[in-house]
């Protein structure tokens, strides 16, 4: 049983899954009431990647290839060019929309790489990758403008993702706008 004060003085007791019930049935009504051009997705945005038009008013798929020996995910397990492959052969196949490639761990507790090192892992991914999936579109994961720029001049990179949203590095944001 759940108790409820709808008003100062009254109890209202509750089935636990009737208020869910009616917790969803307020969603609902609100929902209803919002207009389309309420939500981001209504809004009318694309981008244009590789030649293709991606439409950005539904919900995108961006598979995620970590090449870090130490992710908090996947732990290294694409870091050989066999698996990188079957990898984002895979994302494709299974409808991602970009591929995001990451050289960098995030994970809590890891230890930071210098720009050097984030650089040689994405070198030879990035080569391979363009090499292999030329119509992919490809986003790198980072947070160093340095990286960015690079990826994007040497590579042709579409996407920057930038997990610090371009706190990390002041010369980011303005390099990406």
């Amino acid at each position: 049983q759940l108790y409820l004060c709808r008003f100062p003085g009254t109890v209202k007791t509750l089935n636990y899954y009737k208020f869910h019930a009616e917790l969803f049935i307020t969603f609902i009504r609100l929902c209803r009431r919002m207009n389309s051009k309420d939500t981001v997705f209504s809004q009318k945005l694309s981008i244009v990647c590789r030649g293709r038009q991606i439409d950005l008013s539904i919900p995108r798929v961006m598979g995620i290839l970590n090449i870090t020996p130490d992710s908090f995910y996947d732990g290294g397990r694409y870091v050989s060019e066999g698996a990188m492959v079957e990898r984002v052969a895979g994302m494709l196949a299974q409808g991602a929309d970009m591929i995001d490639v990451g050289a960098c761990s995030s994970r809590p507790g890891a230890s930071e790489i210098s720009l050097e090192e984030e650089k040689s892992r994405l070198k030879s991914a990035l080569q391979f990758l363009r090499k292999e999936f030329p119509d992919a579109c490809i986003s790198i994961d980072t947070y160093r403008a340095a990286i960015a720029e690079w990826a994007v001049k040497e590579f042709d990179a579409d996407l920057i993702n930038d997990i610090s949203a371009g706190r990390w590095d002041d010369n980011m944001l303005p390099l990406i706008s």
